[in-house]
């Protein structure tokens, strides 16, 4: 399996936003991104984490610019600091067993 998976720990200053408000905002990145799958959750009022996944790292490299620029334009306007950054390549998923 050669996908690539981002994960991130996001802190919102002011709370997280309504739950259709992240979906409209997640809708934005439909069609400019490389990424085969992005999911958002809710951890607790003033957390969310979320998982990007790439066909590959040498993808996830390309976007990278692309992805800092995204999520600088979030801290200023969503009021988002990351807490947390984690990566590596998918060993298993169950959705292609």
């Amino acid at each position: 399996m050669k996908k690539w998976a981002i994960y991130t720990k996001w802190h919102h200053h002011d709370g997280i936003n309504d739950h259709q408000a992240m979906r409209d905002h997640m809708s934005t990145l439909k069609g400019k991104t490389a990424a085969v799958e992005i999911l958002w959750w809710q951890v607790d009022e003033n957390h969310h984490q979320s998982v990007l996944v790439y066909p590959d790292e040498e993808t996830a490299k390309a976007e990278r610019a692309q992805l800092e620029s995204n999520r600088q334009k979030d801290v200023e306007t969503v009021k988002v600091k990351m807490v947390e950054e984690v990566q590596g390549p998918v060993i298993s998923q169950f959705s292609e067993l």
